[in-house]
């Protein structure tokens, strides 16, 4: 009941948030009570009774639509409509409750006859593609906050010329950094490269593979999501041992690094039978099934890195095509074919390495070298807030800073290089670079309210071969 008022009152206001004693507070369930009183007492309008007849009417009609996205732990999906299995995807699989808020906001605006089923449905797509991305690239996809700014953006141009569909997509991809929507060149480098069962582990790994075969020619004798004989494969096993002969010394080599990659995962019914089966024998059973992209597998004669890369790729364009994103929303930024890195991966695989291109919030950098990377972070930090800058870049707070104080005592230079004005920063190896980065920008975004940490990324350069 709860989370039912919560998300009611976010869908009402259209914001999760109030300003009161002075600050801001974001509607959470222990301050429930205060919100409700607000609501009831400042944003309603009309005489008592009148106000008490809407706010129940309005409750009633909410909660009937509310109720339909809770589902049972036993629940059968085989009679489930299509929408009905999104929703359980989203909520349960994906575990978003955080867009249930915006998900009564679409029913009831279908419900009062404002858009039509059809419209209501394409809205769910584009969240359900925004959910998933952003699980794929370590993004936050949606929370109250976020679903409710959609929500105020939808509601301030209601009256506008411009088709819902069109102002539904610009509002939500206007989301910056870790809610921002992933494109199709960060979603698809991920896909490819990304150990998947680690990142969606064992049911969402069977969602992703699920909504596939869902998307693919074959999808009218898909079984339900839910029967119990539905499973994941490797096609090359975890335990290689009768595989040993056959895979060549590269596709041994890459074997951790292949084994959990959307190439080599498939959609079966016979998981325990062909366990760890040679690939030839495998290849009979899977041209046997009516899953299509499992059965695809049995079109490639051998079963090595190649193959296996070759398939991620194939698998990635088609999920491109199921979790969508209309190419007039695409962010032009970070339009790069390389892989992007972030401040929240391993510093220590970059030792040995030499940085392109430096993407801060909407900003685009060539570096030379390392230490260009800090240099250009607090150019940025420093035009965006000076004073709050200035205070996460005091040497008393980070030992990475050293400051000129005017007194003839100036950093030396061969353990500190200069940033601005008078701030210099220390000589470093490449992961304490990272490392000093990411602190400089987890407590600027602490203070200023902004996402630089999750905003900040990177490319490589190509290293030269021997």
């Amino acid at each position: 009941m709860e989370r039912f008022f919560v998300d009611y009152l976010v869908c009402r206001r259209r914001s999760d948030s109030i300003y009161q004693n002075g600050k801001t507070q974001h509607l959470v369930e222990s301050h429930l009570y205060d919100f409700f009183k607000n609501y009831y007492t400042k944003e309603l309008e009309g005489t008592e009774n009148e106000k008490i007849h809407t706010l129940f009417s309005e409750m009633k009609s909410c909660a009937q639509i509310y109720k339909n996205f809770f589902f049972p732990d036993d629940i059968n999906l085989s009679n489930a409509s299509l929408i009905q299995k999104k929703l359980y995807f989203m909520l349960t699989i994906l575990d978003s409750k955080g867009t249930r808020c915006l998900l009564l906001y679409l029913f009831d605006l279908q419900k009062r006859g404002v858009i039509d089923e059809t419209t209501r449905d394409a809205s769910i797509d584009a969240i359900h593609s925004l959910l998933f991305r952003s699980r794929i690239c370590n993004g936050k996809g949606l929370n109250r906050q976020f679903a409710g700014n959609v929500i105020a953006k939808l509601h301030d141009t209601a009256d506008s010329s411009v088709p819902f569909m069109n102002r539904f997509w610009a509002a939500i991809t206007a989301g910056k950094g870790s809610f921002s929507f992933p494109t199709d060149l960060e979603f698809r480098d991920k896909l490819i490269t990304a150990d998947l069962y680690e990142t969606l582990r064992g049911k969402g790994t069977k969602y992703m593979l699920y909504m596939l075969e869902l998307c693919s020619p074959l999808s009218k004798g898909l079984p339900a999501f839910d029967n119990p004989d539905l499973t994941v494969e490797h096609i090359m096993p975890q335990n290689i041992s009768k595989w040993t002969d056959y895979l060549t010394m590269e596709s041994l080599e890459n074997r951790d690094k292949l084994l959990h990659t959307l190439g080599n995962l498939a959609l079966t019914h016979y998981n325990s039978e062909m366990s760890n089966k040679p690939f030839a024998e495998k290849k009979t059973d899977y041209n046997a099934g009516n899953f299509y992209y499992t059965r695809m597998v049995a079109e490639f004669a051998n079963w090595q890195t190649s193959d296996i890369e070759k398939r991620s790729r194939l698998l990635a364009d088609a999920a491109i095509k199921a979790w969508p994103l209309p190419a007039e929303y695409q962010p032009k930024r970070r339009a790069t074919s390389v892989s992007l890195y972030t401040l929240g991966d391993d510093f220590s695989q970059f030792t040995f390495t030499k940085p392109a291109l430096l993407y801060i919030g909407d900003n685009e950098f060539t570096l030379k070298n390392w230490s260009e990377l800090p240099v250009r972070l607090c150019e940025v930090l420093d035009n965006e807030n000076h004073e709050i800058f200035r205070s996460v870049a005091d040497p008393k707070q980070l030992g990475c800073f050293s400051l000129d104080l005017g007194d003839g005592t100036v950093p030396d230079k061969r353990s500190f290089y200069h940033v601005l004005d008078n701030l210099y920063i220390r000589r470093m190896s490449v992961d304490w670079i990272l490392t000093n980065t990411a602190k400089i920008t987890s407590r600027f975004d602490a203070l200023a309210g902004t996402d630089y940490n999750s905003t900040t990324m990177f490319t490589l350069k190509p290293q030269k071969s021997n």
